[in-house]
């Protein structure tokens, strides 16, 4: 038996699922007499016991039901001499001792179900705890899941179109506006025919308002990490590849820019010789800066006072609460022992009042004390975080989340990639095994049909299209490691040619051509096919797809060597800056219908040989570049 939800299921989920799919075909009560199944009984569709007739008129009461119970009743003729089958063996004789039988069992279930699965079933104490407790989890984690679900997908699409205005090449464009508009403005009131002090405050004016507009750039793009939310492997490099591509900005473009316009406002001062004091610009420029910092701060503390004040009067609200409702218990027994005090022994069952009055005041008291356990509990993590320079609560849970994510997806990749390759293993193997079959017969048939000329036109119809079936069954063979004993040399050539005749077919397709440079073709990589060959088949396939999809004239895919490196790169519309340290992660991938596993296993194999796989630094217009080197020592 399982319970019928899996929130209500100590079962892990997924177990659950499938061994519900089992009882939605098999479940039921099954009747076997001395070892053989007496049919039709058991399984859904033949309701002997009304099982599911209950369970239809009042599903509350009724728990039982053929999609979460699956047993067997054993007979034996000698203890059940009277349940007689009939003649067609179409079950038992509908007589008297069928009848008692089957009552017999229609009143368990009944009474099971009311005892232990009712809410205040006789012996239903343990399992209403229990599924109590796991509904309370549940709902817990499906709030926090709903919660971190809303902040991660704002997140995410901040990420995005971070990187859609940096892969666009809008951010150094403007900049570079900025600071030549700025230079143009301050030649425009140095030529114009206002006095010098005029000048030197326009000019003050208007470099103030070329830093603002900087700063604002900067600020516009400012993304915060949402605290307490564990992210994904997808994310987090997300997250990673843009504090990188933020310091990029701040130090490459926007206080260079800064510079460039302090230099100008300096250099044309001097020039001109203009009353524009340097410390009254630096004082200017800081006072901005601190002024800011101390709106920031007031704001941060007004909100933190803010919410300290809303916690304080909630825990105060809940305690005087709690200690209320467990004070009217206590009142109320006290009142009912008032009651009792004048009466004799015999008119009331001493141990069973006292058992009564003791329980609803412990009842009271463990409702009422878990409540404020709670609070007592965060107050005092709350409480430690702040005087202590380690992590606080939030940070943990977030580290923990993130860990619970990165195994789960480890787990489902796993799983996976152990299916993919069980099943390449067994068509490989199988198939092995027919092709051989196929070869010898079609040997003995080339006798006759050389014997027989309407033959011989199927003969060799079917012999090409067996040699083309064999082909790419003999394509498998670098790529099994136990066909190799020893560590070969493999040359550039080599592989260009194994890949030329794999993709053959498919570059026509789609109209892209495969070349090879002669640094490619002379370069040798010591090791075994199966560790080398399956990682260019990845490259290249992936190559295909891209240079055919992203352009309308033809696709160009290239295998050069570059200072000792091994490239493949195509023309195709090339990588987003955001997906660059993501590329290489488990089911990470912009390809319909892909599985994002390729690279990331290339990546892994060529790691133990002591190689690397990367890819180049994305450069608008241009296609994909990725690199195998080898590891530095």
């Amino acid at each position: 038996m399982i319970q019928p939800t899996p929130t209500d299921s100590l079962v892990d989920p997924t177990e659950h699922a499938k061994i519900r799919r089992k009882l939605e075909r098999h479940g039921g009560v099954y009747i076997y007499k001395d070892g053989v199944r007496v049919q039709p009984y058991g399984g859904p569709d033949f309701d002997f016991l009304d099982v599911e007739r209950r369970r239809n008129l009042r599903a509350a009461t009724a728990y039982y039901s053929f999609r979460n119970i699956m047993g067997a009743v054993e007979l034996t003729s000698r203890d059940n001499p009277n349940l007689v089958e009939k003649a067609g063996r179409e079950g038992f004789r509908e007589d008297k001792a069928y009848r008692q039988f089957r009552s017999i069992l229609i009143n368990f279930f009944i009474q099971s179900a009311a005892d232990f699965f009712r809410e205040n079933g006789k012996y239903s104490e343990e399992w209403t705890e229990k599924r109590y407790e796991l509904q309370r989890l549940d709902e817990v984690r499906k709030k926090r899941e709903k919660q971190s679900k809303g902040k991660k997908n704002r997140f995410g699409e901040q990420l995005e179109n971070f990187f859609k205005v940096i892969d666009s090449g809008q951010l150094p464009k403007t900049i570079s506006d900025t600071v030549a508009g700025f230079e143009a403005d301050v030649l425009s009131e140095i030529n114009s025919k206002k006095d010098p002090k005029a000048k030197a405050l326009a000019i003050g004016r208007l470099e103030a308002e070329a830093k603002l507009h900087l700063d604002q750039l900067r600020k516009e793009h400012a993304i915060s990490k949402p605290r307490g939310v564990g992210l994904n492997t997808e994310l987090r490099n997300n997250w990673e590849a843009y504090q990188a591509e933020m310091g990029r900005l701040t130090n490459d473009l926007v206080l260079p820019a800064e510079k460039t316009i302090e230099n100008i406002v300096t250099t044309t001062v001097k020039k001109n010789k203009l009353n524009l004091e340097p410390g009254l610009r630096l004082n200017a420029a800081v006072q901005k800066h601190t002024k800011e910092t101390l709106s920031s701060m007031k704001t941060l503390r007004t909100q933190t006072e803010e919410t300290l004040t809303d916690l304080t009067r909630t825990v105060r609200d809940t305690t005087k609460n709690s200690f209320r409702n467990v004070s009217k218990v206590v009142d109320e027994v006290l009142a009912e022992l008032e009651a009792v005090k004048g009466k004799k022994q015999a008119e009331f069952d001493f141990s069973k009042q006292r058992e009564a009055f003791e329980t609803l005041v412990a009842d009271a008291f463990e409702e009422e004390s878990e409540k404020l356990r709670k609070i007592y509990s965060q107050l005092e993590a709350v409480l430690s975080s702040t005087q202590s320079s380690g992590s606080d609560m939030v940070e943990v849970t977030e580290a923990l989340e993130e860990e619970v994510v990165a195994l789960r997806e480890r787990q489902e990749v796993d799983f996976e990639l152990a299916q993919i390759g069980m099943a390449l293993n067994t068509i490989n193997h199988e198939f092995g095994k027919t092709a051989g079959s196929l070869r010898d017969g079609l040997r003995r048939m080339k006798s006759w049909a050389n014997a027989n000329p309407d033959m011989k036109r199927l003969y060799d119809d079917m012999r090409v299209n067996f040699d083309h079936l064999d082909s790419y069954l003999a394509l498998f063979n670098p790529l099994d490691r136990k066909l190799q004993s020893t560590a070969v040399d493999i040359k550039g050539s080599d592989i260009f040619r194994f890949v030329s005749d794999l993709f053959e077919k498919r570059l026509k397709r789609h109209n892209v051509r495969l070349v090879a440079d002669e640094g490619f073709k002379a370069h040798t990589l010591h090791g075994f096919h199966a560790d080398f060959y399956p990682v260019f088949v990845n490259l290249i396939d992936n190559a295909i797809y891209w240079a055919s999809s992203a352009r309308n004239d033809a696709g160009i895919i290239e295998l050069i060597e570059d200072n000792g490196d091994l490239c493949v790169r195509d023309n195709g519309r090339g990588v987003s800056s955001i997906d660059v340290r993501n590329i290489f992660e488990l089911s990470f991938t912009r390809k319909p219908d892909g599985r994002g596993m390729g690279l990331h296993i290339s990546r892994q194999a060529l790691g133990r040989l002591g190689y690397e796989l990367n890819i180049d630094p994305p450069t608008p217009n241009s296609g994909a570049c990725f690199r195998i080197s080898k590891m530095s020592q």
